[in-house]
């Protein structure tokens, strides 16, 4: 392992972050997957739901194929590199469709997130205001 020269102060910093780490996955990920969702409300003019829809899908099927190689080479890997092979997940999106006025949207996405858990929100379109979609980020602690 490489060594270097860190301070006092930076190495407390440091050792603080990583007491706060968890062996236990996050939500939104298992052995084989890691979830997102996108959100997206009422009122959006359909060419640009299904231009972010398509954006979204294409980076998320490119990163895919890239892990199905890593996938391919580790599980024909030397012996010693075998471990490997665990480390690669697939990335799935799920589109959390939003209706009916803002006051509402909060039930909407605990429903959707008890039903699947997703590690973080991507992006998303809306009309209103974007506040009950930060706030129920917030209380997950879900990145976004």
């Amino acid at each position: 392992m490489p060594r270097y020269a860190i301070s006092d102060a930076d190495f407390d910093v440091l050792n603080a972050y990583l007491k706060t780490l968890s062996a236990q996955l996050s939500p939104g990920v298992d052995d084989t997957t890691i979830h997102f969702a996108t959100v997206l409300t009422d009122g959006i003019d359909p060419v640009r739901r299904n231009a972010l829809l398509e954006v979204l899908t294409t980076f998320i099927d490119d990163k895919n194929a890239g892990t199905r190689q890593e996938i391919r080479r580790a599980e024909h890997a030397p012996f010693h590199k075998a471990w490997r092979y665990e480390s690669y997940r697939r990335w799935e999106l799920h589109v959390w469709d939003l209706r009916g006025p803002a006051d509402t949207w909060s039930a909407q996405l605990q429903s959707y997130y008890t039903e699947q858990p997703v590690f973080a929100m991507i992006s998303g379109l809306g009309t209103g205001s974007w506040e009950p979609v930060h706030e129920f980020c917030n209380k997950n602690s879900m990145p976004c």
